[in-house]
C-alpha cells in the first residue's frame, strides 16, 4: 500500500508512484498555461465560431498520432515512448511559440490542436504505468493521492496564469509552459528506474500484431463498455465547454481578461478536485461499489446541466463545466482506472490508449464536426441546443454504465467460484 508519509524508507513501488505523480504534475502545469492562452488567442484570431471546426479535425490527427505511438511502443518500449513523447512535444511547442509571437494565425490553430493531442498521450501513458505496478486494492487507496499530487501542478499552472498573464500577455506566457517539460522528463526517468517491471523488458517479438489494441475488445467485453461510456462523457464535455467559451467570449471581449478569468476558474476547479482526491476519493472507492459510483456521477452531471438549462448565464455554464471537470479529474478517473488493473499488458498499454486517448479525442472531434456541419447547412447552434445535447449525453452515460457494471459483477462471481474451487482443492490435498 502506497504511503507518501514514509519519506525516510519508501518502497520501490512508493517511490515510483511518487515520481510519476510529480512528472504528471509538471506536465499538467504546462498544459494549463497552454490551454487558457491558446483558447483566448484562437478566439481573437479566428473567432469563437471556428472552435468546433478545429476540434472536428482531431479524429484525423489522433489516428495518425495513435499509430505512431503504437509503433514506438512496439519497437522502443514503454519508457522510451513516454520520454520521447515529452521531448518531441517540447520541441514542437517551442517552434509554434516563435511563430505565435509573429502573429501567425496558423501557428495558433496548430497550438490549439496539438495541446489536445500531446497531453492525453502523456498522461494516459503514465496511468498505464501506474496500473501495471499497483494491485486493485492498492489503487483504491492511492489513486486519489496520485491525482491530488498531479492536480497541484494544474493549480500551479493556473496560479501563474492569474498572476502573470496581464503582465506578460497571452502570447509570451506560453514560453513558461515549455520549461515544465524538463522536470517532467527527469521524473519519468526516475520513476521507471525506481520500479523495474516487465514493461521495461518487452521486445518486438513479445507484442501481438494487434497494433491498435482492437482485437482485445472481443476478448474483454469490459473494454468495449468503457469505450461507450467515454464517448458519452466526451459529448457532454464538448457541449458544456463550448457553451462556457461562447458566454465567456461575450462577457470578456478582451483576450488577456479572458485568459485571466479562465485561469481563475480552473484554479477553483483544480482546488475542488484536489479536495475530492485527498478526502473523498479514497473513502468513496473503499466504501461504495463501483456500480453505484459509475451511476452516481452521470446523475450529478445531469442535475448541473439541467440547472444551466433552466437559468442560462455565465455562472450556471461555469457551474456545469465545473461539476463535470471536478468529477472527471477525481472520482471518475480513479474509479475508471481501477477497471484496467486486472487486465493484460496489451489491454493496459494498447487498448487503454485506444479508449482513453483516441476515444476521448475522436468523440470530442466527432461532436464538434456534427456541430460544424449543422452550422454549414443553416441550423443555428444555440445555447439551448447545446444544453439539450448535454442532457441527452448524461442520460446515455447513465444507461451505458448499467451493462458495464453487470459485466464486473459477472467476473466477480466467476473469480469467487474459482477461489472456492481452489480452497476445496487445497483442503483435499491436506487430507
Amino acid at each position: 500500500m502506497l504511503n507518501f508519509n514514509r519519506i525516510l524508507y519508501p518502497s520501490k513501488k512508493e517511490k515510483s508512484c511518487f515520481y510519476i505523480s510529480l512528472s504528471a504534475a509538471f506536465s499538467l502545469a504546462g498544459y494549463e498555461i497552454i490551454r487558457s492562452s491558446s483558447n483566448s488567442l484562437f478566439k481573437k484570431s479566428w473567432g469563437v465560431e471556428y472552435l468546433p471546426v478545429v476540434y472536428s479535425l482531431l479524429p484525423i490527427i489522433m489516428i495518425g498520432a495513435f499509430y505512431l505511438y503504437n509503433k514506438s511502443l512496439t519497437y522502443f518500449g514503454a519508457k522510451k515512448t513516454l520520454l520521447w513523447s515529452n521531448i518531441l512535444s517540447a520541441a514542437f511547442i517551442t517552434i509554434l511559440f516563435f511563430f505565435v509571437q509573429k502573429e501567425n494565425k496558423w501557428s495558433i490553430f496548430l497550438l490549439l490542436i496539438y495541446r489536445e493531442v500531446y497531453i492525453v498521450f502523456i498522461i494516459e501513458q503514465m496511468w498505464s504505468f501506474i496500473n501495471s505496478i499497483l494491485s486493485k486494492q492498492e489503487a483504491k487507496v492511492t489513486n486519489g493521492l496520485i491525482l491530488a499530487l498531479a492536480s497541484c501542478g494544474s493549480l500551479l499552472g493556473n496560479f501563474i496564469l492569474v498572476k502573470f498573464t496581464l503582465i506578460l500577455g497571452s502570447k509570451l506566457i506560453i514560453l513558461l509552459s515549455i520549461f515544465f517539460f524538463i522536470p517532467s522528463i527527469i521524473f519519468i526517468n526516475k520513476s521507471f528506474s525506481s520500479f523495474t517491471t516487465t514493461i521495461n523488458l518487452k521486445t518486438k517479438e513479445e507484442y501481438s500484431n494487434d497494433t491498435f489494441g482492437m482485437k482485445l475488445m472481443k476478448k474483454e467485453p469490459l473494454l468495449l463498455m468503457i469505450l461507450i461510456i467515454i464517448i458519452s462523457t466526451q459529448v457532454l464535455s464538448t457541449v458544456v465547454d463550448l457553451n462556457f467559451q461562447k458566454i465567456l467570449y461575450d462577457a470578456y471581449p478582451d483576450v488577456d481578461q479572458q485568459t485571466a478569468f479562465s485561469g481563475l476558474f480552473f484554479s477553483y476547479l483544480h482546488a475542488m478536485s484536489l479536495f475530492m482526491q485527498i478526502f473523498l476519493v479514497p473513502f468513496i472507492l473503499n466504501f461504495l461499489s463501483l456500480y453505484l459510483i459509475h451511476l452516481l456521477i452521470p446523475t450529478i452531471n445531469f442535475i448541473a446541466v439541467f440547472i444551466s438549462f433552466l437559468f442560462p448565464s455565465l455562472e450556471t455554464c461555469a457551474f456545469a463545466l465545473f461539476i463535470f471537470k471536478s468529477f472527471d479529474y477525481s472520482l471518475f478517473r480513479a474509479a475508471k482506472e481501477v477497471l484496467y488493473i486486472p487486465l493484460s499488458f496489451e489491454a493496459r498499454f494498447r487498448s487503454k490508449e485506444l479508449i482513453d486517448v483516441l476515444g476521448y479525442r475522436i468523440s470530442k472531434g466527432g461532436t464538434s464536426l456534427l456541430i460544424s456541419l449543422f452550422q454549414k447547412i443553416g441550423i443555428p447552434i444555440t445555447y439551448l441546443n447545446l444544453t439539450t445535447t448535454g442532457l441527452a449525453a448524461s442520460v446515455i452515460w447513465f444507461f451505458s454504465a448499467l451493462p458495464m457494471m453487470r459485466q464486473i459483477y459477472k467476473e466477480k462471481s466467476v473469480n469467487l467460484s474459482n477461489n472456492v474451487l481452489d480452497n476445496k482443492n487445497q483442503s483435499l490435498k491436506k487430507i
